[in-house]
């Protein structure tokens, strides 16, 4: 038996099928192809290959197993390939067409959709390596370098190697198709190389939205500049995340808005309190809202300071962030990952131009919230809208 692949001469129909599966990694459902006297017709799996085998090309095979396979592989065999008679031979071709028959029907291949999963894939990666605080952008920039040229590029050239040694001269236009799907295969990070890239596949993908950047203050000031006096303008800024998107987003997640609900419902009917949302204050809030769904959130800040190696208390760079989270969520679900940024803004400016100036975006915001809700999407054609309460810590 002649080996489609090596063009090796096997001496047995079981040495074959050995030298197939371990030699070459061939699998069951892999595409194998008939050398014998010029065939050269092509199978989708390994029981089809072996019934023309043994229809077309041979009636008898020897009963002795090769070195290294079990008796239990041998009688297997001897089912498929053994036949005493013409008869037999006849039962086994009327079986033959029956079961190629019921072969389901593989789905068409299409490249740019297939593509496009392995770049999807591959931003994934990408993503969870940002979401690992160990890793620094600059890290990840070389992780997904090395990747390509250490891992990808050697087996892009190898497939190449293998397309122009099996393909070239056979079926050119299989091996012009072949050629261009593995180039395309070289770079899968085509979504996330760069940063640029990777926030414009985040937005188009609704994944993200651009953070506010607002102003605090906006004035002109004295400055010095090359020793000379002169005047500028000096605008305090501060950053306030997209919440409306953000809300949308964590309910839209699995269950969370489901059980969210139902959880809220078993805490009403509860006696003992465990929760805020049992409390008189929720209660009295919730009554202003007949007939709408009605979840609550806490906002509170925390500064924290960064760059000082001086002391922890200096305030020199202190940054103060506005957190929330939600006190209604299931038992499961209280955890710190789900504690969310709203908001970012300096310490030294808090303190300079007071609350009110810092905080009023904020303000407007949550009050759009309360006023126009949140639409969501559930099961990808129900929405509904429900109407946040907040309450400052």
């Amino acid at each position: 038996m002649i080996c489609f692949i090596c063009k090796d001469n096997i001496s047995s129909m079981y040495a074959f099928i050995a030298h197939l599966k371990k030699r070459h990694d061939l699998s069951t459902y892999s595409t194998f192809r008939c050398m014998e006297s010029n065939c050269k017709q092509s199978f989708q799996n390994l029981g089809s290959f072996k019934k023309h085998l043994t229809r077309k090309h041979f009636l008898t095979q020897p009963t002795q197993p090769i070195n290294g396979t079990s008796s239990s592989y041998q009688e297997n065999i001897n089912q498929n390939i053994i036949f005493e008679s013409n008869a037999t031979l006849n039962c086994f071709q009327e079986c033959s067409d029956n079961c190629e028959s019921k072969i389901p029907e593989v789905k068409k291949f299409n490249v740019e959709n297939s593509l496009n999963e392995l770049f999807t894939s591959a931003t994934g990666f990408v993503l969870k390596l940002h979401n690992n605080n160990s890793f620094s952008r600059k890290n990840i920039i070389e992780i997904q370098e090395g990747i390509q040229n250490f891992i990808l590029n050697p087996i892009v050239e190898l497939l190449k190697s293998f397309s122009n040694e099996y393909f070239a001269n056979k079926n050119i236009e299989v091996h012009n198709v072949f050629l261009s799907l593995i180039s395309k295969c070289r770079n899968p990070f085509y979504y996330c190389n760069t940063e640029y890239k990777l926030f414009n596949w985040l937005q188009n993908n609704n994944f993200l939205e651009s953070i506010n950047e607002f102003s605090v203050n906006n004035e002109i000031n004295a400055v010095y500049r090359d020793g000379n006096l002169t005047y500028d303008e000096d605008n305090t800024k501060g950053v306030l995340m997209p919440l409306k998107f953000q809300f949308q987003k964590f309910f839209e997640s699995g269950d969370i808005f489901k059980n969210t609900i139902l959880h809220m419902q078993n805490l009403s009917e509860e006696n003992k309190i465990s929760s805020f949302i049992q409390g008189d204050l929720w209660k009295q809030k919730s009554s202003l809202y007949p007939g709408k769904i009605i979840i609550p959130y806490f906002l509170y800040s925390d500064d924290f300071e960064i760059n000082n190696p001086l002391s922890s208390h200096a305030g020199v760079h202190s940054i103060c962030n506005i957190y929330y989270s939600f006190p209604c969520l299931p038992w499961k679900e209280s955890k710190l990952d789900n504690i969310f940024l709203a908001g970012i803004i300096k310490s030294k400016d808090l303190k300079s131009f007071g609350n009110e100036k810092c905080f009023q975006t904020l303000i407007q915001e949550l009050k759009s919230l309360e006023v126009d809700g949140v639409d969501i999407t559930i099961n990808g054609q129900n929405k509904k809208k429900f109407i946040l309460f907040w309450e400052l810590c």
